[in-house]
């Protein structure tokens, strides 16, 4: 006869799927982020093309827009 108390068991898979799935999610995160950050400077950039906006604006454009970034990631 086992002493484990059928409770106890469903806990310990209950907290191992809770654990499997938190890493899961974190492991997805932490590969989005630089793709993320990436396709906002493509359609940062491709703005600037199309609009033709000139250096200092585009530049000060592109830092409010890393800033942004910072603060979103």
């Amino acid at each position: 006869m086992s002493n484990i108390h059928p409770s106890r068991c469903f806990v310990r898979v209950r907290s191992a799927s809770r654990v499997f799935l938190c890493a899961a999610v974190l492991s997805f995160a932490i590969g989005v982020r630089a793709d993320v950050v990436i396709d906002w400077n493509n359609a940062a950039l491709a703005a600037i093309k199309v609009d033709r906006t000139p250096p200092p604006k585009a530049a000060r454009a592109l830092a409010i827009l890393h800033v942004a970034i910072y603060d979103a990631v």
